[in-house]
């Protein structure tokens, strides 16, 4: 666990593991050169406490991906979990995955999370899907849909013989770590069914991941390709991860910045698309890709990103016109986007039914007053599923035996 500062914070993510249902663990607190009295006290009060507890000072500030290589230099358990002190686990967490990791005799082990944006106390969870782990050709979807945070179970002994060691680069250095082992891994187990089992908070004011730097993650993705590349490992699907990631962190970092970076960066990136031309299987990234291209001089289209709301509305006429011959409506996820669905379909009195992944919330209402069904009902029955997203797209098209028509509604809006 990399720590700098911040006790409250820290306090809860050490007391979340101390009450594990687990109890063959040692904890590896490495300090980043705190300079709060707080945390400095929280660390040595467990330490104390609890024999199993270890403490590393760093000294002055590293970074975490230092710290995080010092913690697999200090352990000495068969598997290593990465967790950040600005995070939430589950009770079950290390028991769950540590007994499926073993009983798998898995290299990695992986698990869905839960997201918290601490600015509107909004929680999503991100499950993983089975067919996703099983999928032996880890394309452009696979590093899409799993989450870049190194919050997983690995097996040290594979750590150490493949020197799997994190970037130390100041952002986005958990990215080639993760995409290393998962591409490495002999065996990679998924615990829990894929159910979310810590929670990840989103927006704190000095969180790492709001100044992550999109060259950084490009620097990330070449550092892997590289390292893999010389294990004789084919990876011609990163190159195309490499640009979605490159377009999709520009994005945010294009809308966050002042003009001069704007400009700067997106012709940066756009370039780089002009010179390599990328295919991507995933539709709504080929229409991220041709806005880059054609809308050079104007980035107005930049601003509706995560507005989907607004992004339907654009695309109003023609998504009716795919809805307008079916009944029922039902829409697969109650993220955001579906949110925004069932906004706009509210506001023109159309009936609709939700379903969620997992079969969570059955019986209930969403938000927006639509009835919460079951998946199989959505399986067994005749119409039309719109799924809220890319993953769900994938999943349920390999799940529906009856063949509904199925619509991704990422493609209407794509600018998540």
């Amino acid at each position: 666990m990399p720590v700098h500062n911040r006790g409250k914070l820290v306090r809860e993510a050490i007391e979340d593991i101390v009450t594990q249902d687990f109890l063959d663990f040692e904890i590896i607190c490495v300090d980043d050169g705190s300079d709060e009295d707080e945390v400095l006290s929280v660390l040595s009060e467990y330490k104390d406490r609890y024999s199993f507890i270890k403490v590393i000072r760093m000294g002055s500030q590293n970074g975490a991906a230092r710290a995080r290589n010092k913690g697999i230099d200090n352990a000495t358990g068969e598997y290593v979990l990465f967790v950040d002190s600005d995070d939430r686990f589950d009770k079950e967490l290390l028991k769950i995955t540590y007994d499926v990791a073993v009983d798998e005799k898995a290299d990695v082990c992986l698990f869905g999370y839960r997201q918290l944006d601490v600015r509107t106390g909004l929680i999503q969870a991100r499950g993983l899907y089975r067919e996703l782990i099983d999928d032996k050709d880890r394309n452009e979807h696979f590093f899409v849909d799993i989450f870049m945070n190194p919050c997983k179970l690995f097996r040290r002994k594979f750590l150490l013989e493949n020197k799997v060691r994190f970037q130390d680069i100041k952002s986005s250095n958990d990215y080639a770590f993760v995409i290393i082992s998962l591409v490495m891994a002999n065996g990679i187990s998924l615990a829990g069914n894929g159910r979310p089992l810590f929670t990840y908070r989103l927006g704190l004011d000095d969180q790492i991941s709001k100044r992550r730097d999109c060259r950084n993650v490009f620097k990330a993705y070449t550092f892997a390709k590289d390292f893999l590349e010389k294990h004789e490992k084919n990876t011609p699907f990163l190159s195309l991860q490499q640009l979605a990631k490159l377009m999709l962190s520009g994005i945010y970092e294009i809308k966050r910045e002042g003009t001069v970076y704007r400009d700067k960066l997106y012709l940066e990136i756009r370039q780089e698309l002009i010179k390599e031309k990328p295919v991507f299987e995933t539709e709504s990234l080929n229409i991220i890709r041709d806005y880059f291209i054609d809308h050079a001089n104007d980035m107005k289209w930049i601003e509706l990103t995560g507005d989907f709301f607004t992004q339907l509305k654009n695309n109003e006429v023609e998504l009716m016109n795919e809805l307008q011959e079916y009944n029922p409506l039902i829409i697969w996820g109650n993220g955001k986007r579906s949110y925004a669905l069932q906004k706009l379909l509210k506001e023109k009195d159309i009936n609709l039914s939700v379903c969620e992944t997992g079969d969570r919330n059955v019986g209930n209402y969403t938000e927006m007053g639509y009835l919460i069904v079951s998946t199989k009902d959505v399986l067994d029955a005749f119409g039309l599923i719109i799924a809220s997203t890319e993953e769900v797209f994938r999943c349920v098209n390999e799940e529906d035996s009856n063949k509904h028509r199925i619509i991704n509604l990422s493609f209407y809006c794509p600018l998540g």
